[in-house]
């Protein structure tokens, strides 16, 4: 049977080393564009170095979903900080200030998912402007081009050792 009001068609995503990368060691490719999925979720392949974690920041209009393929990494939420190591899933609802960071000698990859994926085009604008983790201006402003807000800094060490041990940090 033709279905002839579909013109969306299959993808199928070899992996690939063709990543962009920020100055820093952040890598991501994206695997299905919010364009080809209605405008409605993106998938990425995502790796960072070891010891790496972002700012504490919030997604104005996405969830976001990290599925962890390699490394450990603590999460904070305001409500639940956890350890989630390789095969484990986090569920990262809209408007909730999050951050998580990589722990351990291992770097991370994941898959990250976003609906409806504003997200898509943050890695790649970094890599592209070439931005230091001193150009906070520009990245903040990059950031809120993707629909994110940045509220703090990355988790510390001694933060990261505090939720390991099983404390819930009010940051």
């Amino acid at each position: 049977m033709k279905n002839t009001q579909n013109s969306r068609t299959l993808i199928i995503d070899h992996p690939s080393d063709d990543m962009s990368t920020t100055s820093w060691g952040e890598q991501a490719r994206t695997i299905i564009p919010r364009s080809k999925a209605l405008d409605r979720v993106m998938l990425q392949d995502y790796k960072a170095p070891k010891n790496f974690g972002p700012p504490v920041h919030l997604h104005r209009n996405e969830d976001e979903i990290l599925i962890l393929k390699q490394g450990t990494i603590v999460v904070w939420t305001p409500q639940k900080s956890a350890v989630a190591k390789a095969g484990d899933t986090i569920m990262l609802p809209r408007t909730v200030p999050h951050t998580w960071r990589a722990y351990g000698d291992e770097s991370v990859h994941m898959t990250v998912i976003t609906a409806p994926g504003e997200f898509e085009s943050f890695i790649s604008d970094i890599a592209k402007d070439n931005l230091t983790v001193e150009d906070t201006a520009k990245l903040t402003q990059i950031a809120y081009n993707a629909g994110m807000d940045i509220l703090g800094p990355p988790l510390s060490d001694d933060q990261v050792m505090a939720i390991i041990n099983g404390e819930q940090l009010d940051l």
